[in-house]
């Protein structure tokens, strides 16, 4: 049994193969694709970067090991996607039709000071300007077409994972870290109420499945690619 993994880093996107036991059988790595010279991803570079990437390390994979149909050959049973924090603006089919904000950019810290105030300071986790909700509060109030024209707002990995199945989602540390979910012991009411009266009319988030939950099955053309 095999796993192939993606992992899409800030300064490196790898792939690697990996058989029972957590055996690593091949690893292939590469400067991650798509930062812009306005601190901007584009996430399709990025995702297709990754997915060559992906195809490089199979291609590696086969060249060590006996061919098809022997009873040794790497059969691969299950995808696992991962990547850095970024919030990229999609369609209901989860593909990115503008740059996606990293975890760097930090022009709602202005935002995320308010949001703070209207939670109370409650919970464990600081509001900080990299979470979803002062970065979508800054869009509505400053660039609409940055996150708040998006009927979703998906995390880099969820793109990648897109791209390999054709279905939009995400798992519960994407929501979790963007203060539209109870998760953190903050209420929630105020920051929707607050989001709504700038504009909001829908929430950006997908169907949340857990982070080992299967995601959906891998395309024809992801296969291809």
């Amino acid at each position: 049994m095999t796993v192939l993994s993606i992992d899409i880093g800030t300064t490196r996107t790898k792939a690697a193969l990996f058989t029972d036991g957590l055996k690593r059988l091949a690893l292939e790595s590469a400067p991650t694709a798509g930062f812009l010279p306005d601190g901007r991803v584009d996430a399709a570079a990025a995702v297709e970067g990754a997915v060559r990437l992906a195809a490089a390390v199979v291609a590696a994979a086969r060249q060590t090991t006996p061919g098809a149909g022997h009873p040794t050959a790497p059969e691969i049973v299950a995808v696992a996607a991962t990547s850095f924090l970024c919030h990229v603006p999609c369609t209901n089919e989860g593909l990115p039709f503008a740059p996606g904000l990293p975890w760097g950019w930090n022009r709602a810290a202005a935002e995320a000071d308010e949001l703070s105030r209207v939670v109370g300071g409650a919970g464990e986790r600081p509001v900080a300007a990299e979470l979803l909700a002062p970065r979508l509060l800054w869009s509505l109030r400053h660039d609409r077409d940055l996150l708040a024209c998006a009927p979703l707002v998906l995390g880099l990995k969820d793109c990648l994972v897109a791209r390999l199945c054709g279905e939009a989602g995400t798992d519960i540390s994407h929501r979790d870290y963007s203060l539209l979910a109870n998760r953190f012991g903050r209420p929630i009411e105020p920051v929707m109420r607050l989001l709504r009266a700038a504009g909001l009319e829908t929430d950006p988030l997908p169907a949340v499945r857990a982070p080992h939950a299967l995601a959906g099955r891998l395309t024809r053309d992801a296969a291809a690619a």
